[in-house]
């Protein structure tokens, strides 16, 4: 046909889209290039979603306790279902993306195998989103004028 199978084209030949994207580094696999378009930088939502939030608030009210156990306790116990550890840590990974949370290595533990746990804290990025979403549901909540 003459075109190159570059993953851009074969992602506008599945799916028929027509803008233009710029790719800054090379994609070696379709897959890549999905993982490049879903976290650049510039398609990000900055807005939490429902689930980010609750991770993020988890994440907060734990400070220096935080890593993806003591996490996914304190959402099963405020929440009184059951989370899945997976779910948790993949929006630790978004969020920590998104540069609200940050994550370091914590010491090998005997009780953990030698394990070290992955300690994630709320950095100031992620209080001011909590912030903001903390006025969205505030005047969300505002009394329905009867008039409306």
């Amino acid at each position: 046909m003459g075109w190159d199978a570059s993953p851009a084209r074969v992602i506008w030949a599945l799916f028929g889209k027509s803008r233009y994207v710029t790719i800054s580094r090379p994609c070696v696999s379709v897959l890549d290039f999905f993982y490049f378009i879903e976290y650049s930088p510039s398609r990000m939502k900055k807005r939490l979603a429902g689930f980010e939030e609750l991770v993020l608030l988890a994440t907060a009210s734990l400070g220096d306790e935080a890593y993806g156990v003591t996490v996914q306790q304190r959402l099963e116990d405020e929440t009184g279902g059951a989370v899945a550890l997976g779910a948790v840590y993949a929006v630790l990974d978004r969020l920590e993306r998104k540069g609200y949370v940050r994550s370091t290595w914590g010491e090998a533990t005997p009780q953990r195998g030698g394990r070290r746990k992955r300690m994630f804290r709320v950095t100031a990025p992620g209080l001011t989103a909590l912030r903001q979403m903390g006025r969205i549901r505030s005047r969300l909540a505002q009394p329905i004028p009867k008039h409306a």
